[in-house]
């Protein structure tokens, strides 16, 4: 079931790892939880090359993500909770509210035409991926998923 901030009004629906190895992860993930998963994706850009896989239960969905060295998705230290996905009716609105809250853009999904945002959160060291719901039936074609609540 989705949690949901009623202060702010946003569904949270989807929780990234990062992961050094996806296939290990996903394997593992199966055995312990019973997790099925979709179609491995190429994602990204050619400068830093992701692979991302997203499981057919939810929400919250696990989303693990496999990238390379020295990026902002470099795990060689070991996987990590990454990141919290959550859906808001306003992407403007909601990324200047994050930012007044001191949580600033990382990743910039608006500048390359998506409508999704990265934003750190510097006391925890955690991020949030904002999404447009407008972006939910995308979504869910994407990653062949029923409910993106």
């Amino acid at each position: 079931m989705a949690s949901k901030n009623e202060a702010h009004g946003v569904g949270f629906w989807q929780v990234g790892l990062l992961v050094p190895d996806l296939e290990s992860a996903m394997d593992e993930l199966s055995r312990a939880l019973g997790l099925t998963w979709s179609a491995i994706m190429p994602y990204g850009t050619a400068e830093v090359p992701l692979r991302v896989v997203m499981s057919t239960q939810g929400p919250p969905y696990f989303e693990l993500v496999e990238g390379p060295a020295g990026s902002a998705w470099d795990c060689s230290a070991g996987p990590r909770l990454d990141h919290l996905g959550y859906w808001t009716e306003n992407i403007n609105r909601e990324r200047s509210r994050l930012e007044s809250e001191g949580a600033p853009v990382v990743m910039d999904g608006q500048a390359r035409g998506k409508l999704v945002n990265y934003h750190a959160l510097p006391l925890s060291g955690f991020l949030l991926e904002i999404f447009d719901a407008s972006r939910k039936d995308e979504i869910r074609t994407d990653w062949n998923i029923e409910d993106v609540r």
